[in-house]
């Protein structure tokens, strides 16, 4: 018997709203965008939300679209006018970021910052500049299941911004929990956090001096039945989909071994590029308890 998932995933979907892959450069948000906005200190405080309403929805107010979707409009007519050769800021993203947007936007721009510091011209999906903030979104149960994991699946790569990393407010939101999810059904897909240079050190202090006090907070973070979302549909129709697709326990199980992989390498990572021998001894508690919690004693 054909099963329920597959009829929706062989029939025609054209009716349903299309998932632009159009991202932004992260060089030109921390510099470009920034100064558009008033430089940092008008930005200082405010978080995602504000930022959307203050920023991005008036700049788009006149061509109701998405700030990618104006971008390339303006683009299209500067060339026009103009042979300069200039890196395109919008093009087709390669990576997913996921966020709270509760967050201050410049803790969050920091963290990516940080985290692509080698690779400063990524071209990321982020969803405040890559979908149309104009336009009301009542998403079916089809488009959760079908059009949003797709897409998280083509991209393959995602990266979470957290902070602080011990009471982290993406693994309350639904959304980030289904985008986490989403990410471990491809089993290539890589997934990254992006802490800031502080937030990360703290990290890894406590990793060091409380290990097993890290992992229960791990562990308790994730529990995807109490997650929020700010519209109560988009969290009534994400949790139809992991009800009759993996269920509240299983979802939690996966994303919680995904993070304790992401923690894994960071751990290796850390302990290969450490000198300070002082923290080796806490680094290799740290990487035998989680991998005790995976039955791995290798």
């Amino acid at each position: 018997m054909t099963s329920p998932a597959k009829v929706i995933e062989d029939s025609d979907l054209s009716h349903l709203e299309p998932f632009s892959k159009q991202g932004i450069r992260l060089s030109y948000l921390l510099n470009e965008f920034v100064e558009t906005c008033g430089g940092s200190k008008a930005l200082k405080g405010l978080t995602t939300t504000e930022v959307c309403d203050t920023f991005v929805k008036p700049a788009t107010e006149k061509c109701q679209s998405s700030y990618c979707d104006m971008f390339i409009e303006q683009q299209k007519q500067k060339s026009e006018h103009d042979d300069n050769d200039n890196v395109a800021a919008v093009d087709r993203a390669t990576v997913f970021i996921s966020h709270a947007w509760k967050y201050e936007f410049l803790h969050v721009l920091s963290a990516l910052e940080d985290h692509f510091k080698d690779k400063p011209d990524i071209i990321i999906w982020i969803d405040l500049f890559s979908n149309n903030q104009h336009k009301a979104s009542n998403l079916p149960y089809e488009w959760w299941q079908t059009v949003f994991k797709s897409a998280i699946k083509d991209l393959g790569h995602t990266v979470m911004v957290m902070s602080p990393w011990n009471d982290p407010i993406p693994y309350t939101r639904a959304w980030c929990i289904f985008e986490a999810y989403c990410t471990t059904l491809k089993s290539d897909s890589r997934f990254e956090i992006a802490m800031s240079a502080k937030e990360h050190e703290n990290f890894i202090k406590d990793a060091i001096n409380n290990p097993t006090g890290m992992i229960d907070t791990m562990l308790s973070v994730i529990n995807a039945e109490k997650s929020t979302a700010f519209l109560p549909q988009d969290r009534d129709r994400i949790f139809e989909v992991i009800r009759k697709e993996v269920g509240f326990s299983k979802i939690n199980s996966l994303v919680f071994e995904q993070l304790r992989q992401w923690v894994i390498g960071v751990g290796k990572k850390e302990l290969k590029m450490n000198q300070d021998e002082k923290r080796r001894p806490g680094l290799l508690r740290m990487l035998g308890l989680l991998y005790q919690g995976q039955g791995n004693y290798q």
